[in-house]
């Protein structure tokens, strides 16, 4: 009985040691699946992306509070600069308005860091113009809204609520 049981014992260890070492040693792969499933260079969506918010960077073109450090442009002034002069316009400089709260006493230093941080990306002083307040361009007046807003309305019954009467019965809500 001694020799099974250490035929068991050594089978055992053999299959725990065999199992150890495949879990280890892997499959022993280069990496060259991901070549085909990963595509290296820019994918198209990160295209898109990437145009759709310097679309949106220039049509905003406003830094605030938030893309300052005391006197000093942060990350997030830099990354919007740099999304509104990824393309310039043909005609005329781009102009980038600085909305801050009148008597900020770091206006003049963040002006300048923001004219020195466009000179630094190869900007000429002729290619850009920087604009006290806010885009204008981006304001909505709230009369037009206000103007169609009883359409959005239903009453009890379903119909709207500037619609002349109807025979016609609706579903609530829809």
């Amino acid at each position: 009985m001694t020799i099974r049981n250490n035929v068991k014992a050594t089978l055992l260890t053999a299959s725990i040691l065999a199992a150890f070492g495949l879990s280890t040693a892997g499959c022993g792969t280069d990496g060259s699946y991901d070549k085909d499933f990963f595509p290296s260079g820019e994918r198209e969506s990160a295209k898109v992306e990437n145009a759709q918010a310097a679309a949106g960077a220039r049509h905003d073109a406003t830094l605030n509070d938030a893309h300052f450090d005391g006197g000093a442009l942060n990350s997030l002034g830099q990354a919007k600069l740099d999304l509104i002069t990824q393309s310039l316009p043909d005609e005329g400089p781009v102009t980038i308005y600085i909305d801050l709260p009148e008597g900020n006493q770091f206006t003049q230093a963040r002006k300048d860091a923001v004219t020195a941080y466009l000179v630094d990306s190869h900007l000429t002083a002729d290619q850009f113009k920087l604009v006290d307040g806010p885009n204008d361009a981006t304001w909505t007046p709230s009369m037009v809204a206000l103007t169609n807003m009883s359409k959005t309305e239903t009453d009890a019954g379903g119909s709207s609520s500037s619609s002349s009467s109807s025979t016609s019965s609706s579903t609530p809500g829809h």
